[in-house]
Parts: C-alpha cells; structure tokens; sequence
C-alpha cells in the first residue's frame, strides 16, 4: 500500500501500534471470544479477523434533489470476515478550499469534522454486485427536514448562497458493535447545485501498451510478448472504454503492443485489437496520435543527431497500425512526452509532425508572473508557449503531477483511487470556478493528465472514472485537440510565456548513436540484396533494431538490444557463404575460377562477388568480380577468369558484398586455395635460353682449365 494514501492507523500516525501487536490488545479485551481463538477468522470477529475493507464504488457528485435533499451512495467491499453487529461510520469534514488542504488529506486525517452518520448496521445494507454492501446517505444543506431516515448528514450550509459546493473529505469506518475499528479509508463527496458555467476541462491520454523486453536474438522471439496479466489488463481497460464510448479520450496505442496482439493465437489479445479498431473510428471522441513503433525518448534521440531513427520510428508505427486497421488522427500536431525534458526536443518535434507538445510540469520552471487574485494560476491549467530556443517557441501544455501520481498511488483500491483524480478534479474547478474572459464569458481552465510510465490499468480504476466524468456538472472531458481549442492560451489575463527548467534534458548513453548509425547502414545495406524482398525476415530486424531504442530500457537494455539486433543480422548472413574446403586446380595459365556459393536461406539474395589476390591478373570486366550474383539456390556456381602470374598454391579471397551501401555490407567471405600446374612462356624462354647459355659456359670453363694445365711448370 503507498505511503500516500495508506487506510489504517498508520496513516495517521499510530503505525507502532501494530510492532508488537499490542494494538488489538483492546479489541481483543472487547471480544467476547474465547481463549485460544486469536487469529481465527469468521463471523465472531476475533483476534486477526480483520476484514479487506474498501470502494467499490460511489457517487461521484451529490446535487440536491426535491427540498434540496441529495444522496451519497457508497458501494463498499467486506472480506475475510465481519463480525455480528459490526456497522459502518460516514464522518463528514469542512470542504477543501485549496488543492493544497487537498493533497494534505492523502496523507494526514482531514479537519474541521461538522457532522457524523451511523453507525449503519453492516446486516442491513443491501448487497451489491462484486460481494459489496450498498451504503446510502441522505446529504441535506442544513436540518435534516421531516421523513428523512436512515444515516444522514448535514453540510451546514445554505442552497443558494455559494457556501454549499465544494469537496468534503469523508471518512468510512467499520467498527465493531460496541467500539473497535475494523477498517477505515478517506475518500470525498463533492457537492453541486447545479452544472458550472465553465467546467473545467481534462485530457486524459489513456498509454496502451506493455513493456518492452528483449531476450536473445532469435527473429520474431527475441522481443517478448506481452504477458497474460498485462493482455488482461489492456482488456479490461478497451473494455471500459466500449462501455463509456461518449466520453472523450486520447488513446496512446504502443505500435508495437497492437503488433504483438494482433499476432497472438490468444483469443483475449485479439479481442484488444478489435475493440481499439472500433473505438478509433471517431477520433472526435477517441482521438488516435500518431505515435513511434516504442515509446523513444525524443529529445535524446534528436539531440544524437539520430533523426533517422525519428522518422524510421513514426513510419513504422503508422504502417502496424494501419495494417491493424486502427485508425489515427492523420494530422499530428501534439507529441506527449514524459521524463526528463531539454531543448534538443524542438528539433525532433518536426520530424514528428508536431507543433504542440505535452510534458510533465515538473520539467518548467515556475511561471514568470504571479497574477494577484487569481487563484486559478496557481494551478497551471492552460496552454502556454515554450521557449526552447533559438527563436522557435512551441504551444505546450502541462501534464499534472498530481493526478498523474493518484493513478498508481494505492492499486490495492482502485476504485478508492478514481474518486480520488475527480475529487481532485473537482477541488481544481472549485479554486477558481467563476473565472471571465476579456467579454465577460466564462473562461474555461484544463487540466492534462498522462499516467506515469509502467502504469497498469485496472479495470476498477476505469470503470470508476469514466463513470464518474460521464455527464459530470463540474468536469468536461475532452481529447488532447479539445483542450488546446477549448483552453484559451494564457488564460484570462493572457500569461503565456514559460520556460524550461535548468538542465539540458537527457541524452543517448555515450556510444549508442554510433551503435545505432551502423546498425542502420548495414540493415539499410542488407536490405538492398534480399530479391524479392523477404517481408517477414526485413520486418523483423527493424522491428528489432526499433524496438532496442525503447527508452523504458534505459541504457544497458537499449546495449543490450542493438547486440541482439548485430547478432540476429549476423545469423542471417551466416546462412550465405562461399565454400572453401577444396583446392582448386589450374593446368592453363590463364583459366576460370570455379567458385561456389552456398546458401540455406529462404530468400533470394543479390550481391556483387568480389576477388583479390596479388598471385593473380583479373582481365576483362574493369577489374576483378562479377556484379550480379543472383543466389536463389542451396548451390550456385560462378567462374572468374584469371591468370597466374606464378606456380604452386596460389590463395584468392572471395567477398560478396550487398549491391548497396556506403561502405557496403560484407555477406560473406572466404579464402581459396588455387594451385597453379601450368608454366608461364616466360619461364619457358628462360629455361631455354639457359639450356642454350649453360653448354657455352661449361665449353669455355673446359678451355679455361685446359690451357691453365698446359702453362703450368713440370714439376
């Protein structure tokens, strides 16, 4: 459970009460169990019967009805056993004027307490869906007036007069009969009295995707396939949404997670396919971003000088989700980026079509002006101009932190965490719920809000909040394009401008570039020889090569994958090579040179064969080499002409290299033995002009000796 928003008595302080164990000392001292029966479990409540008690559900706003009486109804989960007479407390606290007072009460108990209902019998509370018991409370402004019964409770207020809306916090107990808590959480009644003039606007940009992992190199297995859990997850998230098709959202669907799915035999991975194919046909109501095969980090790629990679992102993620038939919005115009921020992003926004942009709040520095009176500027809740540099500001808006943290705070009650981003919501509106523009119309304020990266959706969650902004009074929600168009820029008071905080954002880990620039040159290359192109085998070293770029596997994962990508490559290059294991014989001395080309692959590969040798004259053909080398079987003979230039075991190197590429890609290469049995005409000549000059010299050496004899003296 998060330290945020944990729902004991911890929470609030008195976590060493529960070291030792002697904080159920009391409870014990109230329970009429026998001894010996701590820690049994049942309906007699013992010592360690402490049941799950949590959301389901509940209203997400509460207006007054007929004599201005309204209901809060609460759906609550009770497991693991809720002893006999137990019954369950609502305390109602004074409404939250400020965001802050807000956040205060994630983490500390609430203030100001002006009223109480129950205890409500835990048997008399009718069952709900999902094993839950339904809690309904009778909200009034003032006196609870005649016939009200059941629990109820008083906002101490008066219709009418501005002092009744707002967001109460709220605290639900189950307590023992007789004293004892069981179980307790914070969650907020948000009251109305009718629908805001100017309600206030939110984007949610809903990621869909799963993690990328990379394990071996072995073509079509080495990126991992999402796993049953996560397919679950992403299921139940398309679910909801198809069962809330009204409400506007900003669906950032993973090219790459809707490849894995729509490839999977699994009937549920498949089912989250069709649903995004239905919900992207309105993109006024689903809006569909372009977006990179994975999620990249943009700014470090472009600050790399990798714009390639950029453009080779965005093309491959519109080509998977065009062939999964999940429609885009064809006009791109905002890039959603999370993570750390620098200037180097303005350059890559242009090779993703972008002209607006989305990034986490923490990554601006604080507003340049503070405008008195105003407390909506507190809460930066419209669009701005970025300054990145170099005279080139872009629209921005903000991703609050805040909500952003509400959506993974406590996963344990999801349904706990959705009531909490409306309350939050709603507090936002009520900040500055009556703000005018220049003409004196309403002035609406937005808020965007992207879930931290590696959130799991939940079902629970979702239903909650969609339920919740379905035809809310206070809360309209929009698409990422209903924001930027409805949110007027600056505000009322037209502040506009702001700025980057310190720091020059996040760059590729030193070496990588260089690693993805080769990787890019010899698959570029590769591709060049195989004919007709082998999509399956093209496809998936790109898509390996792409899905190394993943900024979610920080460095030694993106290493780590682009190894895998050199190794996958080289696998396939291992499949063509020149065969080496006998020697070739010449008896002329200018021949052909038989060579053969072994190949396992399954494609045809085209590529230029190449031969050196210093032993060696290449006539004919400009130099030595045949530039058309078309492999499409297992054996594939060529010959090149050549003529020795001496005798004996004469080596030749072999190389094929792709028709393409600066420089191009090796495919395969090998050293031959030649041996040469053929004598040159040089060689002749010299062994007969030596069999001609050696009885001359032999002749005169004779003479020489000869005549030295005769002149020598009798001894």
């Amino acid at each position: 459970m998060s330290s945020r928003r944990a729902r004991s008595l911890g929470r609030w302080g008195l976590a060493a009460l529960g070291l030792l164990g002697a904080a159920l000392l009391p409870a014990a001292l109230c329970d009429p169990a026998p001894a010996g029966a701590a820690g049994a479990t049942g309906a007699a409540g013992t010592l360690g019967a402490k049941p799950a008690f949590g959301l389901l559900g509940q209203s997400p706003y509460v207006s007054p009805g007929t004599g201005g009486v309204g209901t809060f109804e609460l759906t609550l989960s009770m497991s693991g056993g809720v002893p006999a007479g137990a019954g369950v407390v609502v305390d109602l606290y004074r409404p939250l004027a400020t965001r802050s007072a807000f956040e205060a009460t994630l983490t500390n108990p609430p203030l100001g307490q002006i009223g109480s209902a129950g205890p409500a019998p835990v048997a008399g509370l009718p069952a709900a869906a999902g094993g839950g018991r339904t809690l309904a409370v009778t909200v009034v402004p003032g006196t609870a007036p005649a016939g009200v019964t059941g629990p109820s409770l008083s906002l101490e207020c008066q219709l009418g007069t501005g002092t009744c809306p707002g967001v109460y916090p709220v605290v639900v107990t189950l307590e023992r009969q007789g004293g004892g808590e069981l179980g307790r959480f914070t969650t907020y009644l948000t009251f109305t009295e009718g629908p805001a003039a100017a309600p206030l606007r939110f984007a949610w940009v809903i990621p869909v995707d799963a993690p990328v992992r990379i394990r071996g190199d072995r073509l079509g297995q080495a990126v991992v396939a999402p796993s049953r859990a996560r397919v679950a997850a992403l299921g139940g998230l398309v679910a909801s949404l198809e069962r809330r098709p009204d409400v506007p959202v900003t669906v950032a669907a993973s090219p790459q997670t809707v490849q894995q799915l729509g490839a999977s035999p699994s009937k549920s991975a498949q089912e989250v396919v069709k649903g995004l194919v239905q919900l992207s046909g309105d993109q006024q109501l689903h809006q569909f971003p372009a977006q990179p095969y994975v999620p990249i980090d943009l700014g470090a790629i472009a600050g790399s000088g990798e714009r390639t990679e950029i453009v080779a992102q965005m093309a491959k993620g519109a080509a998977v989700l065009r062939s999964s038939h999940v429609a885009t919005d064809t006009a791109q115009t905002t890039w959603v980026t999370q993570g750390t921020v620098g200037p180097s992003i303005g350059s890559g926004l242009s090779d993703v079509r972008a002209s607006r942009l989305v990034l986490p709040d923490g990554q601006l520095a604080p507003p340049s002006a503070t405008i008195s009176g105003q407390a909506g500027y507190h809460t930066w809740t419209y669009p701005f101009t970025l300054d990145l540099g170099h005279g080139h500001p872009v629209l921005a808006a903000a991703a609050d932190g805040h909500v952003a943290g509400e959506f993974s705070d406590d996963p344990s009650d999801p349904a706990l965490e959705a009531a909490q981003v409306l309350a939050d919501l709603a507090v936002v509106h009520f900040e500055a719920p009556n703000l005018t523009d220049g003409q004196g119309q309403p002035a609406a304020r937005g808020i965007v809000a992207v879930p931290p990266a590696g959130w799991t959706p939940s079902a629970a969650f979702d239903d909650q909040l969609l339920a919740g902004l379905q035809n809310n009074p206070l809360i309209t929600p929009v698409t990422l394009d209903g924001f930027f168009s409805q949110v007027a820029l600056g505000g009322p008071r037209g502040v506009t401008g702001r700025r980057l905080a310190s720091g020059s954002g996040t760059a590729l880990a030193p070496g990588l570039a260089q690693r993805l620039t080769t990787a890019r040159l010899r698959l570029t290359s590769f591709v060049s020889a195989v004919r007709p192109r082998s999509e399956t085998v093209l496809s998936q070293l790109d898509d390996l090569l792409l899905a190394a770029e993943a900024d979610t596997l920080r460095r030694r994962g993106q290493f780590a994958g682009v190894a895998a990508f050199e190794r996958a490559l080289g696998g396939q290059l291992s499949l063509i090579r020149v065969a080496t294991e006998r020697t070739i014989t010449l008896t002329a001395r200018t021949a052909a040179i038989p060579i053969t080309i072994l190949s396992s692959a399954r494609y045809t590969v085209v590529a230029r064969l190449n031969v050196s040798s210093d032993r060696f004259l290449f006539p004919g053909r400009g130099g030595a080499g045949v530039p058309n080398v078309v492999i499409d079987h297992p054996t594939t003979p060529e010959r090149v002409v050549a003529e020795a230039r001496t005798s004996g075991d004469l080596p030749l190197t072999v190389t094929l290299v792709a028709p393409q590429g600066d420089p191009p890609l090796v495919i395969a290469h090998g050293e031959l033995t030649v041996r040469s049995t053929a004598t040159s005409i040089v060689g002749i000549i010299l062994s007969v002009a030596a069999a001609a000059v050696l009885p001359t010299w032999w002749g005169r050496t004779w003479r020489a000796g000869r005549r030295a004899r005769r002149a020598r003296p009798a001894p």
